[in-house]
């Protein structure tokens, strides 16, 4: 029989320390994700990130666990962000794939691009239909 995985341990935020960013003028989703991105560092690293992260676009959206329902809702492309990346002279899919790897980032989705220019026009994954059909191509099989 198959076993199940045990349920990730639960994330816990320490809202004192995000009371304390937030009375510094932040905003509350931002504090809640330095805090959770330096991992009980101390206030000090939490504040650190979130100077270097409050330019984000996604900065005061909601924080997103790693396994909570908002991983299976299908990844949405900020169009801000698609748009400045394009201007840089990057096609649609290009800057939509860096985007998508980097959770709309764009300083981090510029570096991602750079960094993976061999990946940047291959097909994220081949649908089953494209694996099943020769990637398209008709089977001359098939008209007789």
């Amino acid at each position: 029989p198959a076993e199940e995985a045990p349920p990730p341990p639960a994330v816990e935020i320490d809202e004192a320390m995000v009371g304390q960013l937030v009375d510094m003028g932040f905003a509350r989703e931002g504090c809640r994700k330095a805090v959770y991105h330096t991992q009980k560092q101390g206030v000090e690293a939490a504040m650190n990130w979130v100077m270097e992260h409050m330019g984000d676009p996604d900065f005061a959206d909601p924080l997103v666990l790693p396994g909570s329902g908002g991983s299976s809702a299908k990844f949405q492309v900020n169009e801000e962000a698609l748009m400045t990346v394009m201007s840089m002279g990057f096609s649609q899919p290009q800057a939509a794939k860096a985007l998508k790897a980097t959770s709309n980032n764009i300083e981090r989705a510029m570096d991602w691009i750079f960094s993976h220019a061999d990946e940047l026009d291959q097909p994220d994954e081949p649908s089953p239909m494209e694996t099943e059909e020769d990637q398209g191509r008709p089977d001359p099989s098939k008209f007789r």
